[in-house]
């Protein structure tokens, strides 16, 4: 009897050990896994993934800055890096680049805790007795195409609603151990987005800490696969430029008479809405167009032509797509102009003139 206890101890010590990884984390498979060290960093790999082609270091400058995040105010090109050229303070009135150096590639890794449900009831009952959660991997079980990563901006220490990019994939940058951050590019390269306009405008003048983390999607995570960090420094009402220029708008209508009608109605329409900014001019995209309308049961025939709306509030420039209608009387379009509807979406800083 005593040695059938014996042999039942020695069974469940080995289930244990075994389904317990380098970090303390547990897993059910009939292949372990193993840990091992890449430049000072310990990580755990899967026997049973097979490890994709990848990167690996790709320069001098990767190798001292493997898991993070550097920035500059221009492009940080691929393996021609400049360490000169590498900021820890930018200005809010600077384009900002950055560029992630990874350990290796995102479906490589071994980063979070998995949250889902576990079908294994065997190894659910196993992490439960030991109070551990199992260990995943970026790509998932086979498929390393649905490998996902996301982007965390935090702005003083607290995190922004803003994700920067949505990252997206392919066959081969799923490999690549180094890739761009473009936070606030040049417009040439790609538009600057409205939401880092919207974080800029709140902040006060004075030294602010950015902070971005490069973490698996959807998941409780032990470490970012890369972070950086800079001071953004803000003086009086500066901001970046956005590239749009209100004069290189389209115009398919130059009207100055109907433009000066329409900013007298567009001007009360902000007033009573109490929308900021003050209308300074308009310019028309589209020219007239008619149509029939039905409102409160009556359909009735009215024209409307589509506008920018140029306005200014604390220094910052905006346009905004509106329309402006007129009724038919049986014979002509006539009678006074109104305020049709706004173009959802449309609101964007430009640069002031």
């Amino acid at each position: 009897m005593r040695n059938q206890k014996v042999k039942l101890a020695i069974a469940i010590g080995a289930l244990v050990f075994s389904a317990t990884n380098f970090y303390g984390q547990s897993y059910f498979n009939s292949k372990p896994d193993h840990k091992y060290q890449k430049d000072g960093v310990n990580y755990v790999a899967y026997d049973w993934h097979e490890t994709l082609p990848q990167q690996e270091i790709t320069s001098e400058m990767h190798r001292n800055n493997i898991g993070k995040i550097v920035f500059s105010n221009e492009k940080i090109p691929f393996r021609n890096e400049d360490a000169s050229k590498i900021k820890t303070r930018l200005n809010v009135t600077d384009h900002i680049y950055g560029r992630m150096y990874l350990i290796c590639s995102i479906a490589n890794d071994t980063l979070y805790n998995d949250q889902r449900a576990d079908k294994d009831q065997r190894s659910a009952g196993l992490d439960k007795l030991i109070k551990k959660k199992k260990v995943a991997v970026t790509r998932g079980d086979d498929d390393h195409r649905d490998a996902s990563a996301e982007y965390r901006l935090y702005i003083n220490g607290e995190l922004s609603s803003w994700a920067i990019q949505n990252v997206k994939f392919t066959e081969e940058s799923l490999h690549h151990t180094t890739r761009q951050v473009w936070l606030a590019p040049k417009p040439e390269d790609e538009p600057v987005s409205r939401y880092w306009l919207q974080e800029l405008d709140k902040l006060p003048e004075g030294e602010h800490t950015v902070r971005i983390e490069y973490v698996p999607q959807g998941a409780s995570v032990i470490r970012p696969l890369a972070a950086g960090e800079f001071t953004l420094v803000k003086t009086g009402n500066g901001t970046v430029s956005t590239g749009i220029k209100y004069a290189a708008l389209d115009e398919a209508r130059k009207d100055p008479q109907l433009a000066k009608e329409v900013i007298s109605v567009m001007s009360k329409v902000y007033k009573d809405k109490g929308w900021d900014g003050t209308l300074q001019k308009v310019k028309f995209n589209t020219d007239w167009e008619s149509f029939y309308a039905t409102a409160y049961g009556k359909t009735s025939r009215v024209r409307e032509i589509r506008f920018y709306a140029y306005t200014v509030h604390d220094s910052k420039c905006m346009v905004e797509e509106f329309t402006i209608g007129q009724a038919y009387n049986g014979s002509a379009f006539s009678g006074p102009l109104f305020y049709r509807r706004v173009i959802p979406g449309s609101k964007q800083r430009i640069d002031c003139d």
